[in-house]
């Protein structure tokens, strides 16, 4: 009979851990949520379907598309978005359009959480999806934040490695918004708006 060392154990122990933290066991999402914040990534809420349609007045389906990007959004701004885009299309998916009002959005929430106004979190997903005022069938978001020397790639690769926020960069959208925000503190707080618009 073979004798299963101590190493092993620690090894296998380890490897049940890290699948819990990754799969979001609910068993465990107390101790997971806090550890899951301090390092900097969030839990998400559930893709959303509107409560009701949004008023319509002097929009269009799509809203205002911005293709002159630079333009529109910071430098790392701009470079999430690049990152996301080279990512779905590097799994056959269609490239998503930068909206101003969902930039908008994505820009206060991120502030809010840099000053403390509002807790890291979702906290107001909804109201800022009806804020936008773009007619929509879904909606999600994503949020991290860190200081590290390039924010940005390290919050895109964090959600890549998250099952749920990877769903939301992978999911059926086409219109995006990114926020960033840096605090006195030097933190760079991040908020990506996902969208598919089109009425319900």
């Amino acid at each position: 009979m073979k004798v299963v060392g101590s190493k092993t154990i620690i090894f296998l122990s380890l490897l049940v851990i890290l699948s819990l933290l990754f799969s979001g066991c609910a068993a465990y999402s107390g101790f997971w949520d806090r550890l899951w914040e301090r390092l900097g990534f969030d839990r998400l809420p559930p893709e959303v379907k509107p409560e009701s349609p949004p008023p319509e007045e002097n929009r269009d389906d799509h809203g205002e598309l911005v293709e002159d990007v630079p333009e529109t959004l910071s430098e790392f701004e701009e470079k999430v978005f690049t990152q996301i885009n080279n990512y779905r299309a590097n799994k056959g998916l269609n490239t998503l359009a930068i909206d101003k009002r969902l930039v908008e959005q994505a820009r206060l929430h991120s502030r809010n959480m840099g000053q403390g106004k509002v807790p890291f979190s979702h906290q107001g997903f909804q109201e800022r999806v009806s804020a936008a005022g773009i007619p929509y069938k879904a909606a999600a978001e994503n949020v991290a934040y860190n200081n590290y020397p390039d924010p940005a790639t390290a919050a895109v690769e964090g959600w890549i490695a998250s099952e749920g926020h990877r769903r939301n960069i992978e999911g059926h959208f086409d219109l995006t918004g990114i926020g960033v925000y840096r605090n006195e503190q030097g933190y760079y707080y991040l908020t990506q708006l996902f969208m598919l618009s089109g009425k319900e």
